[in-house]
């Protein structure tokens, strides 16, 4: 539910809302970093985990994300793409979300 309501506010405020990512980016990098265990129960979370990153990279103006903040999501992200999140059973609940 978090991660939904900040990415509508990244698509609706854009720019001006990545600084405040701040306060959630931790929890977020954590959240992704559990992303095998999540996806299971949660996929639309994963989207909107993903949606998010999406969103604070193309809106950074301000320089957001550091080198400190791009390393600490880096391999999380990586992780998540590596992980077989296409099997039927995630396809299922990702489309009954």
């Amino acid at each position: 539910m978090l991660y939904t309501v900040v990415d509508h506010i990244l698509s609706v405020l854009k720019k001006f809302a990545v600084p405040y990512l701040s306060y959630v980016f931790k929890h977020l990098v954590g959240v992704l970093a559990k992303a095998n265990e999540v996806a299971i129960s949660h996929p639309s979370l994963i989207f909107h985990l993903v949606s998010v990153l999406n969103k604070c990279f193309q809106f950074d103006e301000m320089k957001f994300v550091s080198k400190e903040r791009y390393d600490m999501v880096l391999k999380p992200f990586i992780d998540l793409l590596s992980t077989k999140l296409d099997s039927p059973i995630h396809l299922r609940r990702l489309r009954a979300n």
